[in-house]
């Protein structure tokens, strides 16, 4: 069949060979007036639509857009935007152009050369063992890489070693450059970090958590944190959880410094240093400690408080001599000074000594003679009493004998004080002097008595 010219209405042709226009320039089949058909021009081969394009496999033919008839969408253009098993391509965020792929289970597109397996896939239990949802990777041995401004930023070879800036990455993740992490980096961690950190402040997630339970049981966990703990008050904070035998080492080849760029020994301290357990120097070896001021610290306060030397361990304290033959608690070469009290628990002995006060006339004011010495020493009571707490007064358990601190303050007021945990003390001062004049105040009193029993007798 040759056509010279337009063929026009409603006509229906069966080919059995070709249909040949016989030149490449206009030539057009219009399936519907101009808008709708099939042309060459200028060495192209076109399809012409006013607005749409569908492929379908089977069905029937309709008269309703993009209506498969039945048959299996294949593929549709709307508006430039291409659809793969959909005449609705997606695009409900108005991009100007979209490619648009639904499978009725999964989907897969896979770009391949001779050697090269590559997939785009989109699955909805997985697959190659990922979790449910998009797939982007590589089929053979061959790496994947994201690139931006024609340079690779991202691989991730066929061992899945990642690199970032990296195309030979030698680990799991191996990065040129820096890295920022906003929150935490965990080391095969699952660990929840404490409630509270070592200052009771509530702990953030931030930092790095390193291997949970490393030799087996359950709740071990080691950390390493930067936080604030009021204000700009900060805290580098390496710690550990759940055993007492869980430590923290540090295992340099040279020396530590804190406050220090170039220490000196193994621990070089520039600045004060607080310690609230216990020191360790030398176990196993003859090391001492060397200081220049010791100074206690009550439990559980900040202030000053008691100092400890060889507590509850049966060893002795030496000052100024090291000689040990005589196992007392303290051993001191030298004179003593008390400056406030000297409290005995138990007994205080003084072998061929005796104790000694200050009493000469130039240190002392206010001279007078003691009187009423009796009176008073007769207004005291000797009592018997047991102590309720015997280990707190020496271990001084039975009988004992003594005076109630209550009754002595009403005649000796100054003999009596108050201890820090408010309780009663006694204090004998001067008694010497109140037991010479009430011996005088005998005596004399007895002589009287004497010289009347005589004067009585003479009259007889």
């Amino acid at each position: 069949l040759r056509v010279s010219g337009n063929i026009q209405g409603g006509l229906k042709l069966t080919l059995t060979g070709s249909l040949d226009f016989g030149v490449m320039a206009r030539q057009m089949i219009n399936l519907y007036q101009v808008n709708y058909g099939i042309g060459v021009q200028d060495a192209t081969q076109y399809f012409r639509t006013n607005k749409n394009f569908a492929w379908y496999k089977g069905g029937a033919h309709t008269d309703t857009e993009l209506d498969s008839g039945g048959g299996t969408i294949q593929m549709v253009i709307k508006d430039g935007n291409v659809g793969i098993g959909t005449n609705e391509p997606e695009n409900a965020d108005g991009w100007t152009r979209v490619v648009d792929v639904l499978g009725s289970a999964h989907t897969k597109l896979s770009l391949r050369t001779p050697t090269i397996e590559s997939r785009v896939l989109a699955h909805p239990t997985g697959w190659w063992g990922s979790l449910p949802g998009m797939v982007v990777g590589t089929k053979t041995t061959h790496a994947l890489s994201l690139a931006t401004n024609a340079n690779t930023r991202i691989t991730i070879d066929a061992n899945g070693l990642v690199g970032i800036g990296v195309t030979n990455p030698g680990f799991r993740l191996d990065v040129a450059g820096s890295v920022n992490v906003s929150e935490s980096i965990r080391v095969n961690s699952t660990s929840s970090p404490p409630a509270k950190n070592a200052y009771g402040v509530p702990a953030n997630t931030s930092g790095i958590w390193f291997k949970d339970n490393p030799g087996g049981g359950g709740f071990d966990a080691a950390w390493i944190q930067y936080y604030a703990r009021t204000g700009e008050a900060c805290t580098l904070e390496i710690g550990t959880s759940n055993d007492a035998d869980d430590h923290i080492a540090l295992m340099p080849s040279g020396n530590v410094g804190i406050g220090i760029t170039t220490p000196n020994a193994k621990l070089h301290v520039i600045g004060d240093t607080w310690i609230s357990g216990g020191i360790t120097v030398g176990a196993g070896s003859d090391n001492v400690v060397r200081t220049r001021h010791v100074k206690g610290k009550l439990s559980g306060q900040d202030g000053d408080g008691d100092l400890y030397l060889n507590y509850d361990n049966g060893n002795n304290v030496l000052i100024g001599t090291g000689n040990t033959s005589n196992k007392s608690d303290l051993i001191v070469a030298g004179s003593v000074t008390i400056g406030v009290d000297l409290n005995v628990t138990r007994t205080a002995y003084i072998p061929g000594g005796a104790w000694t006060d200050s009493s000469d006339e130039r240190l002392k004011q206010h001279i007078r003679p003691l009187e009423g010495a009796l009176d008073r020493l007769l207004k005291l009571r000797g009592m018997e009493f047991e102590w309720k707490e015997p280990e707190k007064q020496g271990n001084l358990t039975g009988t004992q004998m003594g005076l109630v601190a209550q009754e002595v303050e009403t005649v000796f007021p100054e003999w009596v004080g108050v201890d820090g945990q408010g309780y009663r003390t006694l204090t004998i001062r001067g008694f010497e002097a109140l037991a010479i004049e009430a011996i005088k105040e005998l005596k004399a009193e007895n002589e009287s008595l004497k010289k009347r029993c005589e004067d009585l007798e003479a009259k007889l």
